[in-house]
């Protein structure tokens, strides 16, 4: 079943505005053009075009799966996906409101456990991490909830809970894990003027770690102009090989006589204290909204995932950072690279991870407010992007450690591509 939007030369060439996506590659395979279009989209294992695919370059290769369930139970739509150090590969999935976590072991999953109570609760998944040895990590929401109340659950590799409560945890939780096993968890603190976006480190063991932070907990301090903000989130936590962490997070408050909100940056040491070397006081403001999405690299540089504003549409973006956390002003229009989009159409920016020096993202593409396709993207610094696979069920991936093998996750089934380059 070819799941890429299939369109006659004409259709295709209906509207000028079509020219801007057949120059970044996007729509010349359904169009019939030549060059640097896309790969033929990936085919559900056992559909007869499958053997018309022609073979992957560069030495790929890939492993399709169709998922089965244990003990009969029906399909999720999945969501999210997580690869630990060790190559465990856990999914987070959902139906009908109610968010699951799920073990993924070639083409079967290997553990399931509903979250919240079946009767009373409509659950939604946050971040999801994967641990040592097939373990898993994640936060999820009540829906209904006024207050953001949430849980964060561990479960073992036999899919059993590490305890037999999950914990509540404040704003829907962004997680990240460091390579010695350590578990960073998001959460908001305060309510109105004066709250905070905070980080807490849990050992491997799962007790809080009091040596970071104030009794294990780091408050992400912004401040411009002399004016302390408030700021919430975290959107999102990056653990960084040398022990400090990143975090994206809204900040707000008066500044110059005016209300201004902010989308910053912020940089905590492996102590939790705020690293000055980096932006203003360890926060380093940036133009894009939404920031959901951040990667760094191995090199301390930072890039980040979000949107702007462009005649009203959102439109998906990315910004540069150095180590010190200036922005990089050769990137795109005043440091902000728009990924490709029609006049009048926007984009969404879906997960984004570094493989060596350039950045694979997953784009929603849009095209008069209706979904087009979503591609998986490859964008080279000094050489913009290029689309690698399409597919409109396409909805996260994620790179092992090594950067080698790429785990993809459609909306229902889930594969590897081994050097997608």
């Amino acid at each position: 079943m070819n799941l890429t939007p299939s369109f006659s030369l004409l259709a295709c060439l209906r509207s000028a505005r079509m020219a801007l996506l057949f120059s970044a590659g996007i729509l010349g395979a359904a169009c019939g053009t030549s060059g640097d279009a896309p790969r033929p989209p990936i085919t559900d294992a056992g559909d007869a075009s499958a053997s018309e695919e022609p073979p992957l370059p560069d030495g790929e290769t890939e492993t399709k799966s169709a998922v089965t369930f244990p003990g009969g139970v029906a399909p999720y739509a999945y969501e999210r996906i997580a690869v630990g150090v060790d190559g465990s590969v856990t999914i987070g999935a959902g139906r009908n409101d109610r968010a699951v976590v799920l073990g993924y072991d070639g083409d079967l999953v290997r553990r399931y456990v509903a979250l919240g109570s079946e009767a009373t609760s409509r659950t939604a998944l946050g971040g999801l991490v994967a641990r040592e040895g097939g373990a898993a990590t994640l936060a999820y929401r009540d829906i209904d909830s006024i207050a953001g109340e949430g849980w964060l659950l561990s479960v073992g590799a036999d899919g059993k809970r590490a305890s037999t409560s999950d914990e509540p945890v404040r704003s829907g939780g962004a997680l990240a894990v460091d390579g010695e096993g350590r578990l960073f968890v998001g959460e908001l603190q305060g309510a109105d003027t004066g709250r905070r976006a905070t980080i807490v480190r849990k050992l491997a063991g799962g007790a809080v770690d009091t040596t970071f932070g104030a009794g294990g907990r780091a408050v992400l301090t912004c401040t411009i102009a002399g004016t302390s903000l408030d700021t919430s989130g975290p959107a999102a936590i990056v653990a960084a090989r040398d022990g400090s962490l990143y975090a994206s997070v809204s900040a707000s408050g008066e500044v110059g006589g005016a209300f201004q909100v902010y989308t910053m940056i912020a940089k905590l040491r492996a102590n939790g204290s705020m690293d000055p070397s980096f932006g203003q006081g360890g926060c380093a403001p940036i133009t894009l909204e939404a920031p959901g999405q951040l990667v760094v690299r191995s090199d301390g540089e930072v890039w980040v995932g979000g949107k702007t504003t462009v005649a009203s549409w959102g439109v998906a973006g990315v910004v540069h950072l150095s180590k010190s956390g200036g922005v990089d002003a050769t990137l795109g229009t005043n440091g902000v690279y728009l990924f490709a989009h029609l006049e009048g159409s926007g984009s969404v920016l879906r997960s984004m991870q570094a493989q060596g020096a350039d950045i694979l993202a997953l784009v929603d593409r849009y095209v008069d407010g209706q979904k087009l396709q979503t591609d998986l993207v490859r964008l080279s610094p000094g050489a913009g992007e290029r689309a690698l696979r399409s597919d409109s069920k396409y909805v996260d991936f994620a790179l092992s450690s090594n950067e080698k093998n790429l785990y993809y996750l459609l909306a229902d089934r889930a594969g590897r591509i081994a050097t997608p380059r």
